[in-house]
């Protein structure tokens, strides 16, 4: 399998800070999909420990043989839906996967 970093966003909210990656996976059939992997990046100025409650890994879609055209529409949607989360909509995506 092969994962590519497409975008990554910081949210940060009373000095909570989170961050939201865009992976595309390739299986190794040729199959892909896009996943979001969030992390817990730390309080102020400390840097962040791993914390299995907010690092999470949320599958946007089934994997499958995506033409080109197909891949470049659902990546410009999810990298716009991402890009205007608020630390709320990230941390309510975290709690409800």
């Amino acid at each position: 399998m092969s994962v590519k970093l497409i975008n990554s966003i910081m949210v940060e909210k009373n000095n909570i800070n989170l961050g939201l990656s865009l992976y595309l996976h390739t299986d190794e059939d040729n199959k892909q999909h896009f996943v979001y992997y969030t992390d817990y990046l730390g309080y102020g100025n400390d840097e962040g420990k791993y914390s299995p409650v907010i690092e999470k890994t949320i599958h946007l879609d089934e994997p499958e043989n995506i033409s080109e055209e197909n891949y470049a529409k659902r990546m410009e949607k999810y990298i716009n839906d991402m890009n205007r989360m608020s630390f709320d909509d990230v941390l309510s995506m975290i709690a409800n996967s």
